[in-house]
């Protein structure tokens, strides 16, 4: 869309806002970014819905099971989004698993791999995320 010069439709900007940030500005797409490239001062955290938690970085088809490069903790039973540019999807979180197959209670963030099963069409680079408030 926007490289077609069109608008971006509101229910995508809503959608960059349900998890937490300090607003989204240009940045490096403008070359060379000043002190004004990051804004400290504003943070929409307390207005998210939704907590980042990992990006799929590998999916073995055969036995359904991929593995997640974690940013922010999620556990066994947690509701979790599966977010692709194909499709989205809702699933709980089963048994977790570290890279070396020892049975994880919950998966820590700050870059710790994990393994999964997860049901539904899933690709490479998707990302998932855990709804955390409701906004009325």
């Amino acid at each position: 869309m926007l490289q077609k010069g069109k608008a971006l439709d509101i229910k995508w900007k809503k959608e960059v806002f349900t998890v937490a940030n300090r607003g989204y500005i240009a940045g490096f797409l403008e070359r060379g970014p000043d002190h004004h490239s990051q804004d400290y001062t504003n943070s929409h955290v307390n207005n998210h819905t939704h907590i980042f938690c990992g990006t799929v970085k590998k999916i073995d088809k055969s036995s359904g099971e991929i593995l997640i490069s974690v940013r922010n903790r999620f556990e066994e039973g947690d509701q979790l989004e599966m977010i692709s540019p194909r499709n989205s999807f809702l699933f709980t979180v089963g048994k977790i698993y570290s890279v070396d197959g020892k049975r994880l209670e919950q998966a820590h963030g700050g870059g710790q791999d994990v393994v999964l099963h997860v049901p539904g069409s899933v690709s490479e680079f998707s990302i998932i995320r855990k709804l955390v408030k409701r906004l009325i």
